[in-house]
């Protein structure tokens, strides 16, 4: 099983999935990072994808990679597609998972 976390300015967004299929979801203050190490117990996850465009807590990311393989997801992200954007690093996370997506779902 997966984990995909987006960490927010005021929320913490997660999904749980296994063979690309939803098996959790829920959205959390991010004080609330509790809930999220409650439901990858429940759905034992292995690896895990973190993206933020708020503020990382420290311990929340340490006690991510103590529990699975965590991999940060962001510009210098090793990525199927090419980004030639003037300014990458404004270029929202968003968008080029939207990008890395659309060359998964129609490569080439």
């Amino acid at each position: 099983m997966n984990l995909i976390v987006d960490i927010g300015n005021s929320r913490i967004k997660y999904a749980i999935f296994k063979d690309g299929i939803i098996l959790a979801q829920n959205s959390v203050d991010p004080s609330e990072t509790d809930t999220v190490f409650h439901d990858t117990l429940i759905n034992p996850c292995k690896r895990a994808i973190v993206s933020a465009s708020g503020k990382i807590d420290p311990g929340f990311m340490q006690r991510l990679k103590e529990e699975m393989d965590v991999l940060l997801f962001d510009i210098h992200t090793k990525l199927p597609v090419k980004i030639v954007y003037d300014t990458p690093e404004t270029l929202g996370r968003d968008r080029i998972a939207g990008a890395v997506a659309a060359w998964k779902i129609f490569p080439g």
